[in-house]
């Protein structure tokens, strides 16, 4: 799929810093102002559960209580010593699971989720908690907060809501990007995705649940994170967004990476910018990136539209 031309729209502060080393910043999604980042809908049934606790176990190296079922827990010690002694085995049975491979496989996954069932069956404490429980698919979000970063572009051209939301209130900077000047086939190209708009949470299928172990099922683990991290709430369509995801290991220390000085078409100073940033602005891109067009924003005198200005 070709990419359209994108475009960035980011604060005073940070775009001279992208100007000076076109690094930006590929944020967590716990910095991103939509609460309902990552959210999906699974189907509320003990299979799907039973499913999530498995994918848990591969992830964390072993058997895992959510917090808000621990208390559960607690109290079957108390209550019922063959219930705690189930839940201390099937911890047990797991771990040795675990410890037979080197490195964890589909298979041996298959026999981690089917000694989980098996055990669930037979233990009434087990269906409490995993029919209580309302935090493993946290786990998803965790994980995407963790390890991912996610830099957020936008289709939209010149549009005032964006400058207002995302650049300082247009003090700030629309970098314009080209990335057909790079191969389709490098880790930035395909890493940058449309994102998707609904009115509800994106259900996620029994199977496709598998991707959150990405590492072990990576065909599921795609649309596992097509769903997680490119699909969005209506209201945010007019941002006409695109995302690039990409995990923290291709990332330096402060969550940056490089984008190609080819890719860099124009740089647009916000109409509120006053004539000493102007000048900083213009001075510094002339410097670093001299094949980048230079524009300034102005208010067109009979409509609501921005009006850019060669300089």
């Amino acid at each position: 799929m070709s990419l359209p031309v994108l475009y960035k729209y980011t604060s005073f502060e940070n775009g001279m810093k992208s100007i000076q080393n076109q690094k930006f910043k590929w944020s967590s999604i716990k910095k991103f102002n939509d609460p309902f980042e990552s959210r999906f809908y699974t189907q509320n049934n003990i299979n799907t559960k039973v499913r999530l606790a498995a994918l848990t176990a591969s992830i964390k190296g072993g058997f895992y209580l959510p917090p808000d079922v621990k208390k559960l827990f607690i109290e079957a010690e108390k209550k019922s010593k063959l219930e705690f002694t189930k839940i201390t085995e099937l911890s047990d049975k797991i771990k040795r699971k675990i410890n037979e491979y080197n490195k964890l496989t589909p298979s041996a996954y298959d026999e981690i989720e089917r000694i989980i069932w098996n055990e669930t069956k037979s233990s009434s404490l087990l269906k409490q908690i995993y029919d209580k429980s309302i935090d493993f698919s946290n786990t998803a979000r965790e994980m995407i907060e963790r390890e991912f970063g996610i830099l957020c572009l936008s289709k939209s051209f010149n549009n005032p809501l964006m400058w207002g939301h995302y650049a300082s209130d247009h003090d700030g900077i629309m970098f314009e990007f080209d990335f057909s000047k790079i191969p389709e086939m490098s880790m930035l190209y395909t890493s940058i995705k449309k994102v998707h708009y609904q009115r509800d949470y994106p259900e996620m299928s029994f199977s496709t649940l598998l991707g959150l172990n990405n590492e072990l099922f990576p065909e599921q683990g795609e649309e596992f994170m097509r769903i997680l991290s490119f699909t969005k709430h209506d209201a945010w369509e007019y941002e006409q967004e695109y995302r690039s995801l990409a995990s923290n290991n291709a990332l330096d220390e402060n969550n940056l990476s490089r984008i190609p000085k080819a890719c860099f078409k124009s740089i647009t100073i916000g109409c509120s910018a006053d004539s000493s940033s102007i000048e900083l602005i213009a001075d510094l891109a002339r410097k670093e990136l001299p094949l980048t067009k230079i524009y300034h924003n102005q208010l067109d005198p009979k409509n609501y539209n921005l009006i850019r200005l060669e300089i």
